[in-house]
């Protein structure tokens, strides 16, 4: 009976110490388990990032630390399958009305070595007029006439958008550069609209 019963312990010990095991193992599977998170589609500089163009994909032995905000903006090209990290993206302040646009211009007239993030420049503005149709030259000439900004186009070269604020300054493209820069309505309609129909030289205020 004795024997018996010893027989009867040893099994529930070796059951007990089957459970245990298990969850321990368990537990160190599930503290390894962490998250990455990746670019669902191509993520443009200068692009604010929204909650669809990612996605967080369960990895074991790694856990990414990304903390999603509003307002974050891609300080690089992303490609589709790309791992998303908050170093590839700027904070910018939600301001209504604020837009950003990315200018690119020759590097031989973006003095870089003299601006910074969210100084203020000069943008001279130098409209190629002959990809100007008609229609286009009169649009503009009434909308720089609506905003105050002097401009002839029979005498003139170009014209002065002042106090324009640096966002971040891109890496060069082949001689080109890219500035990202914050305007206002409806300044950024403007630039929207010249953005391949123009020369532009970035300026800074003494």
């Amino acid at each position: 009976m004795k024997k018996y019963k010893f027989y009867i312990l040893a099994v529930m010990s070796a059951i007990l110490l089957t459970v245990i095991q298990v969850l321990i193992a368990k537990a160190a599977v599930q503290k390894e388990i962490g998250f990455i998170y990746v670019a669902v589609n191509d993520i443009a500089e200068g692009d604010i990032l929204q909650p669809e163009d990612y996605k967080k994909i369960e990895i074991s032995g790694y856990d990414m630390q990304f903390q999603f905000n509003e307002g974050l903006m891609a300080i690089s090209d992303l490609k589709e399958g790309s791992i998303i990290c908050n170093e590839y993206f700027k904070e910018q302040t939600e301001i209504r009305g604020i837009h950003f646009i990315s200018i690119t211009t020759d590097k031989s007239r973006c003095p870089t070595a003299y601006i910074k993030t969210n100084e203020k420049v000069n943008m001279f503005i130098m409209p190629d007029k002959k990809s100007l149709t008609i229609h286009e030259s009169a649009w503009l000439d009434n909308f720089l006439e609506n905003q105050s900004i002097v401009y002839d186009q029979d005498n003139d070269i170009g014209f002065m958008i002042s106090d324009i604020t640096i966002k971040h300054i891109a890496g060069l493209e082949n001689a080109n550069q890219s500035i990202i820069i914050e305007v206002e309505p409806p300044i950024d309609r403007l630039l929207a609209f010249l953005k391949t129909k123009c020369i532009i030289e970035f300026m800074v205020p003494n």
